[in-house]
C-alpha cells in the first residue's frame, strides 16, 4: 500500500523508520508485517492487557521474549498505582491518592486508607495495612473502573 511506498522511499533516502505506540489504535500484526521498520515502539497498555489472557501471555512470551523483560512486565501488570496514574497523564486528568493512617482499636494495630480521585471524583477505595497496599486497592478498583 501506500504507506509500505512510503517507508520504503524514506529508507532507500537514509532514513530509519520507527513505529509509535504498536498495539494502539489500529495497528495489527498484518499491517506490521507489511511495513519494513528499523524499530517498534510497543504501547505499554497493549503489552500489560496481552498478559490478561492465556494466548496473549504465549504470544508476548514467544515473540517477544528475546527483546522484553517479561518479569518486569509482570511486574508492572500489579502496579496499578502505576497505571492509574499513566493513564490520568495520557488522558490530562488529575489523579490524587489521599491516604490516612486509622487505627483498629480491636487490635490497636494501625492501618490504612486511601481513596483515590480523579479530577476531585473518588473513583477508588482502599484499607490495609500498608499505605502501599492502601493505595494499590484503590488503584485497582479505579483502573477497573476506566477499563469498563
Amino acid at each position: 500500500g501506500r504507506m509500505a511506498t512510503f517507508v520504503e522511499e524514506l529508507r532507500a533516502a537514509g532514513f530509519r523508520v520507527a513505529m509509535d505506540d504498536f498495539g494502539s489504535g489500529q495497528s495489527s500484526l498484518s499491517q506490521l508485517s507489511q511495513l519494513n521498520v528499523d524499530i517498534i515502539k510497543f504501547d505499554r497498555a497493549f503489552l500489560l492487557e496481552s498478559f490478561s489472557s492465556k494466548l496473549g501471555r504465549v504470544l508476548i512470551e514467544s515473540i517477544f521474549a528475546e527483546y522484553v523483560d517479561i518479569e518486569a512486565l509482570e511486574q508492572t501488570e500489579k502496579d496499578f498505582k502505576s497505571r492509574v496514574i499513566e493513564w490520568g497523564q495520557k488522558h490530562h486528568r488529575r489523579v490524587e491518592f489521599r491516604s490516612r493512617e486509622c487505627a483498629d482499636h480491636a487490635e490497636l494495630m494501625p492501618h490504612f486508607e486511601t481513596e483515590l480521585l480523579i479530577d476531585g471524583v473518588r473513583t477508588g477505595y482502599g484499607d490495609a495495612r500498608s499505605k502501599k497496599e492502601a493505595e494499590q486497592l484503590a488503584a485497582h478498583e479505579a483502573y477497573g473502573r476506566l477499563r469498563a
